[in-house]
């Protein structure tokens, strides 16, 4: 017999969100339930009228007296589902459940022992449409096998095997009209309505009534951590942050993401040594997560250590974004460490590596102004650079051609304006000017000095320079000295 399954939702004030969350479930469910939670709009008539146009599936609406308390609210929501369900499902009321059909399949093919499917929750996506929020929750449970913990980002504790599903199968979407990403942190958080508040601000204060009750709980500081950082208050984040790293906790992973999230704040505070000294601490709780490595990238870039930050940051594009059940931002394991490798590359003048890196990050987010700006810079520079070799290859070739007047006519009068005072061009004009000087007319030579010219010694041995030099009355009394200190440093070499 096919198990039946249900999905328990809590709301308030959905009515907008709501009908794409329904659409995207339907004929999925044997029964779905709705808490109301105080809408003061038509969320209950919404959810109602699609229900009763449902004819398999039955329903119910219960009302739930707010007490700032989602675990609470959860476990309520649940019980309206009550025996007639075998799996238990839950969703936001502004979410979407790609690939809703086959949740029975998975519950009808779920060995005894398994009591929990953890499925992809797509959380925040950018301007650009990337991912910026990911993480995985215990969707799918067997009834009976868990319980709600937590106030606010509430979790099931399951009292059983669980496994993950693939999420090209089934994932959750997130959507929301006003939200905004966590800026700094890569946990990710958002902002969306509840009422006429938004969620950081209530969470924010269920949090803080918590921590007074709980004062040692470390999820609710780094909780708290993470909401402040959200901020920009990095000062009280850091506080949290290491009240947390005091603590001992038994999930290594969330301890070293916990790490990242002080590294950040302490870099938006211009603190990059303890930073680095941040990651590194890490490191020993988790040596591969790369997490640590992206904040020592950053630390050693910000510290002007750039040859170290490409390391990090190559190390981080190696490791890629870890399997966890962790909140995760997608970008802090492709984007962003490419954006941190093209500014040390380029601060390294290492133009073309910085240029190609940039153009590969500014795919993901073109309007990145910071790396546009450097981008068209190294551009610029690279430009420079090819037309220089393109200038100076030619000018060799007629040299090597034995064409010396075309090769100083190339170089005087045809080397685009940006590229004319190229230290390649400007010792490769000298040069040639040299040559033809002195194949043409060895007299010119002297005259040229004693006029005031310039000669590029490295085309010359020491000998020719010291024979040259004692000719010219400017530099007659130089070369003496010249020729005993090179006959000095000759002695000492025999030696």
């Amino acid at each position: 017999m096919t198990p039946a399954i249900g999905l328990a939702l809590i709301a308030r004030d959905e009515q907008a969100s709501l009908p794409r969350l329904l659409a995207s479930i339907e004929g999925a469910f044997d029964r779905v339930v709705l808490l109301d939670t105080g809408s003061r709009d038509k969320t209950v008539e919404v959810f109602q009228a699609w229900a009763a146009a449902q004819p398999a599936m039955t329903f119910s609406v219960g009302h739930f007296e707010w007490i700032h308390d989602f675990g609470a609210a959860r476990t309520a929501a649940d019980e309206l589902l009550g025996d007639e369900v075998d799996w238990t499902c839950w969703a936001d009321c502004d979410d979407e459940i790609v690939g809703a059909e086959h949740l029975r399949g998975l519950a009808a093919n779920a060995t005894p022992e398994l009591c929990a499917f953890v499925m992809a929750y797509d959380y925040a996506h950018d301007a650009h449409g990337n991912l910026a929020c990911v993480l995985q929750r215990e969707r799918l449970i067997r009834r009976g096998t868990s319980t709600w913990s937590g106030r606010v980002h509430e979790a099931q504790l399951v009292a059983g095997q669980s496994t993950l599903v693939d999420r090209r199968l089934v994932r959750w979407v997130h959507h929301r009209d006003d939200a905004t990403a966590l800026v700094g942190v890569p946990q990710g958080s958002t902002v969306k309505r509840w009422g006429r508040q938004s969620s950081n601000t209530r969470n924010l204060r269920i949090l803080r009534a918590w921590v007074k009750d709980e004062p040692h709980n470390p999820r609710v500081l780094g909780y708290l951590g993470t909401e402040e950082a959200a901020r920009g208050k990095y000062g009280r984040a850091v506080g949290y942050f290491r009240r947390y790293l005091k603590l001992k906790t038994g999930w290594d992973e969330e301890r070293a993401q916990i790490h990242r999230k002080l590294s950040v704040c302490l870099m938006e505070l211009g603190r990059f040594n303890e930073a680095a000294q941040c990651a590194l601490a890490a490191m020993a709780v988790v040596p591969g997560w790369p997490d640590s490595y992206l904040s020592m990238a950053e630390s050693c870039y910000r510290l002007g250590e750039h040859d170290k930050a490409i390391t990090w940051a190559r190390d981080v594009l190696r490791l890629g974004m870890p399997s966890s059940l962790l909140i995760l931002n997608p970008l802090d394991y492709t984007w962003k460490p490419k954006v941190v490798l093209a500014a040390a590359l380029g601060a390294l003048n290492r133009v073309d590596e910085a240029l190609e890196v940039a153009r590969e990050a500014l795919t993901v987010v073109p309007d990145h102004a910071e790396l546009r700006r450097h981008a068209g810079g190294w551009s610029t520079l690279s430009e420079r650079e090819h037309v220089a070799a393109t200038w100076v290859g030619c000018a060799q070739m007629l040299v090597r051609c034995d064409e010396q007047l075309k090769a100083l006519d190339l170089l005087e009068h045809t080397v685009p304006y940006f590229a004319r005072d190229h230290p390649s061009v400007v010792a490769c004009r000298s040069m040639v000017r040299e040559r033809l000087l002195w194949t043409r007319d060895p007299a010119a030579y002297a005259r040229h000095y004693r006029d005031g010219g310039s000669k590029a010694e490295d085309f010359h041995t020491d000998d020719q320079a010291i024979s040259v030099a004692e000719r010219l009355p400017r530099a007659h009394f130089l070369a003496r000295n010249v020729a005993e200190m090179m006959n000095d440093t000759r002695r000492l070499e025999a030696a």
